[in-house]
């Protein structure tokens, strides 16, 4: 039983720890979803490119097996950077975006979990398109849809229990609302599911790490302070993404929610700075998110 224990555990960080993480609009090392920023489905004009680059960092505190939490003093750190380059343009009578992703950092086992080690390096290349279905300003209704691909480019080493990383393919569909519902309140609304890849590289032994569908729902609710300043508060909830090695199932699928408010102002009229603060409130399987800040800074041409 110690022995299952144990590879259920590492299943897990190869969950939580690996590449394809949280990104579009930030990245975090918990499973495998998409976190969207408030404002992410209001589209800009055709022909507007933009490059975002953003630093996250993410504490985390406390490793939870089927809601128990695990004694002992276990946490991590990840430190992480993105580079993200969009373009929009007009396809048929509808606005479209092209985009690239690309995350890298570093991270750390701390505590009892220092015997992990830690990962330095880039992460797995994410390329993706949109379309929106109805656009509007800001204050009116943004629909779309978008996907995602993950490609296996990341720093990937079977023998570390840390990679940056995951050695498998992985496809995400995603669809987004943005509505006004004042002059001044907006609320956003998203949802996706990502299918994965077999990892045919996993651990020492080389085995099959296989995972079934992970979902997520997003909401936000935004201000407008100014025309050119808002604040906001978000809420997600996550679930699946229970893994089986060789087949044999992980009994591990995930279930977590958690928080985050901040806000984001244009400093010029090309240039966005945005920032929050966000943590976890519950967690089924894994480590739990005891602080995330998460800066980005946007420049569109």
């Amino acid at each position: 039983m110690k022995n299952r224990s144990n590879i259920k555990v590492s299943a897990l960080l190869s969950a939580l720890l690996t590449a394809g993480l949280c990104i579009t609009a930030s990245y975090a090392p918990s499973a495998s979803a998409i976190d969207f920023n408030p404002g992410d489905w209001v589209a800009a004009p055709p022909g507007t490119s933009l490059f975002l680059g953003y630093y996250q960092f993410t504490s985390f505190k406390d490793f939870y097996v089927n809601g128990s939490k695990i004694p002992g003093d276990n946490k991590l750190d990840a430190n992480i950077g993105i580079v993200r380059p969009v373009h929009y343009f007009k396809l048929g009578d509808y606005t479209a975006l092209s985009q690239a992703i690309l995350p890298f950092g570093k991270l750390e086992g701390k505590g009892d979990m220092s015997g992990l080690g830690d990962a330095t390096g880039i992460s797995d290349l994410i390329l993706s398109n949109a379309i929106w279905l109805k656009t509007g300003d800001t204050r009116h209704t943004n629909f779309g849809f978008a996907h995602y691909i993950w490609v296996p480019t990341g720093s990937y080493d079977k023998n570390e229990a840390l990679n940056l990383g995951e050695n498998r393919w992985k496809w995400t569909l995603a669809t987004g609302l943005a509505q006004g519902l004042t002059d001044k309140l907006s609320i956003d609304l998203a949802a996706d599911v990502t299918l994965f890849g077999n990892n045919n590289q996993y651990g020492p032994a080389s085995k099959t790490l296989s995972e079934k569908p992970y979902y997520t729902a997003q909401t936000s609710l935004r201000y407008d302070v100014t025309p050119s300043t808002n604040v906001f508060v978000g809420y997600a909830y996550e679930r699946g993404g229970e893994q089986s090695i060789d087949g044999v199932s992980q009994d591990n699928e995930q279930k977590k929610s958690r928080f985050y408010v901040g806000g984001s102002s244009w400093v010029m009229p090309s240039v966005q700075i945005q920032a929050y603060y966000g943590q976890d409130i519950n967690v089924e399987n894994g480590f739990k998110e005891e602080n995330r800040f998460h800066l980005r800074l946007l420049k569109a041409f």
